[in-house]
């Protein structure tokens, strides 16, 4: 949480393009891990069939997998920040260059009207 709370305190400085990508990798990197624990709780809820057997452990049981079907959206909700990211990224990335596109042709105009700059042509 400290690398994300860094990444936000810097992005006041400017979108980085790097630190996006990075955030985009560390994001699947955290749904794999989500998913493994998942998948890790699914395996104990199921080996509790051979020592929590009674219409609590049943109950605790049909519990769980109704929720258990809710896991991959909430994984897929989360892989779209990085779409989200990506298109910020691409956006920041278009804003820069139309930006700096429109300072060059500021430049060349006020350059080429400076006083001086056409005498003797």
């Amino acid at each position: 949480m400290d690398r994300i709370n860094n990444v936000a305190g810097s992005s006041l400085r400017g979108i980085n393009e790097q630190t996006i990508n990075q955030l985009n990798l560390d994001i699947y990197d955290y749904v794999e891990k989500i998913n493994n624990t998942l998948s890790q709780i699914e395996h104990l809820v199921d080996e509790s069939r051979s020592y929590f057997i009674s219409d609590d452990g049943e109950d605790f049981r049909r519990r769980f997998e109704s929720l258990s079907v809710n896991f991959p959206i909430v994984c897929q909700n989360i892989l779209s920040y990085v779409d989200d990211l990506n298109k910020a990224k691409i956006g920041v990335t278009t804003m820069s260059q139309t930006a700096s596109g429109s300072m060059h042709e500021a430049t060349d105009i006020i350059m080429a009207s400076a006083p001086g700059r056409n005498e003797g042509n």
